[in-house]
């Protein structure tokens, strides 16, 4: 079929009007729709950039109301302490009383409380000085307090004449902290200015005190006469918590009515100085103490120590009772009892041993002198010195002889050694055993506390052993029966060598003595049903 001319002109209409449909419906529509959408966001963006450049011009408005603001906090912090830490309080007052000639006897203070003012909620502690002096000294201190930069409340006042012409009375200050306060600028200060830790952590500590069982390096002999050298690894050791060098105790009696008095004095144990307490119960009473308080650096002990002692002179006999408080790292608070009574003149060592279950490190709270049972003896003056704990002692060697001894129980009765002049506790270890480990054997076999008190014609048990040279670890059977200086122990669950010691000796401190008796290598891993050997002594 043919098309006409007028067809044909109609067909290339059509068509024209087609294609231009699809081209504008599929490609211009989709696109008018994402212009539509990008002028939005525009809109959008455009508004987020007005915003930002408000805040950007309204920066140094808020900055001025940032520092402004910052300044007044700051003024109302300067007014307060950033605590009410009693160690803080007592540096404080220290260092206004050390020029004056007033004489402040001690330093007590209440329970923390809290206070509101106004939108503020303050911690506050009253601390209650009694004191000595003239008339001039008092106003002194009381300005002192007055012109200090933070916030200190005389709440009270209270004085009596003496016929000296010196006052003596008692003044209570109220120290007030905020306690969201972050910044603690005594805390800050302190360790700023205080090395933390040593170049070398293996160098002695100062205090630190090698013991009269330290050995030199030895030449040890074999039966066969053959020599070697013996290594010596650890040794028992003394640890000096204090040499009351320096006075940073303080005196608080119990009841407070208590009157004390701390000094220093040069009649020492060792050293320059010893501490000198003088105290005054005035009265009979049911329980009385007078207490010797750390302030300032705590006094620590740092791990699981045998013993705590302390050297007293006593000028008089007295039946009061002397011992030291102790915290431990869980807050829970010790009291050891180191004397019963004071039947001594002169220089005494006193000690006990410390409770095991003791969380270290413990911290030395106070030394405390007690009166009980209304004793009419009200008075005292005492000198303390070296105050120290004992660790648990072992001795290792390590030797260039491939034959090592292995000690064990021998059924035979225990040998009978008279002391003889030249005599120690290491020669008579040497001389029974060829071995200066045995001395610990000896020394808690007859119950020697101090190695340094037996004297000539003294009888010392020896308790015999085999030496095997087997290097081999098998011990001889030895039962109750066959030795009657042996009690045959069978280790029962939850038992440990210090509840073991306990139970046999009473006290915890006789524990090497099984161990070594027993050649316990670990303490830690005896087993339920292991058989321990509990040797008597004397």
């Amino acid at each position: 079929m043919k098309l006409t001319k007028r067809e044909k002109v109609l067909s290339i209409f059509l068509s024209i009007i087609l294609i231009g449909y699809v081209y504008v419906y599929f490609i211009i529509g989709p696109q008018m729709t994402k212009l539509k959408g990008l002028k939005k966001d525009i809109q959008t963006f455009q508004s987020q950039i007005e915003k930002s450049e408000k805040i950007v011009a309204s920066k140094d408005r808020i900055e001025k109301e940032y520092n402004k603001l910052k300044g007044e906090v700051s003024l109302i912090e300067k007014k307060f302490f950033s605590s009410t830490e009693q160690e803080n309080i007592i540096v404080l007052l220290n260092e206004m009383l050390k020029d004056s000639a007033l004489k402040v006897s001690a330093i007590d203070f209440s329970e923390l409380k809290t206070e509101d003012v106004k939108e503020y909620t303050l911690d506050v502690i009253t601390v209650h000085l009694p004191f000595e002096g003239s008339y001039d000294a008092l106003l002194d201190f009381i300005k002192k307090i007055r012109e200090y930069e933070k916030k200190i409340i005389v709440n009270g006042l209270h004085i009596e004449n003496s016929k000296d012409g010196n006052l003596s009375g008692s003044i209570y200050l109220d120290f007030y902290s905020l306690p969201d306060k972050a910044n603690n600028d005594y805390m800050n200060e302190y360790f700023s200015n205080h090395e933390s830790g040593k170049e070398n952590p293996f160098i002695p500590f100062d205090g630190f005190i090698w013991s009269d069982d330290q050995l030199e390096d030895e030449y040890l002999t074999e039966d066969n006469g053959q020599a070697f050298i013996a290594e010596k690894k650890f040794v028992l050791n003394k640890v000096l918590l204090n040499g009351f060098e320096k006075l940073n105790t303080f005196f608080v009696g119990t009841p407070k009515k208590v009157y004390g008095k701390i000094s220093r004095d040069i009649k020492s144990r060792e050293g320059k100085y010893a501490l000198k307490l003088e105290y005054d119960f005035l009265r009979p009473r049911e329980n009385s103490q007078a207490n010797v308080v750390y302030e300032g650096k705590k006094v620590l002990i740092s791990k699981q120590a045998e013993n705590i002692g302390i050297w007293v002179y006593a000028f008089e006999k007295s039946n009061h009772k002397i011992g030291i408080t102790l915290k431990d790292s869980k807050g829970k608070i010790y009291t050891v009892l180191l004397t019963n009574q004071i039947d001594w003149v002169g220089w005494n060592n006193i000690e006990a041993v410390l409770p095991i279950e003791i969380a270290y490190p413990a911290e030395v709270q106070r030394i405390y002198v007690e009166s009980v049972n209304f004793d009419n003896k009200t008075k005292g003056i005492l000198l303390f010195d070296r105050l120290e704990v004992t660790y648990p002692s072992a001795l290792i060697y390590n030797t260039n002889s491939s034959s090592n001894k292995q000690f064990t129980v021998n059924n035979t009765k225990d040998i009978e050694y008279k002391v003889q002049s030249g005599d120690t506790i290491f020669s008579i270890a040497k001389k029974f055993y060829n071995d200066y480990e045995k001395r610990e054997l000896i020394k808690q076999y007859n119950n020697i506390l101090d190695v340094k008190n037996i004297s000539v014609g003294q009888i010392l048990r020896i308790p015999k052993v085999n030496v095997n040279k087997d290097n081999s670890k098998s011990y001889e059977q030895t039962s109750k029966e066959n030795n009657a200086e042996v009690i045959y122990y069978k280790v029962q669950p939850n038992d440990t060598i210090f509840s073991i010691s306990k139970k046999f000796y009473g006290n915890y401190s006789k524990r090497n003595l099984i161990i070594e008796y027993n050649h316990i290598k670990d303490p830690t891993d005896i087993k339920v049903g292991q058989v321990i050997y509990i040797p008597k002594i004397q």
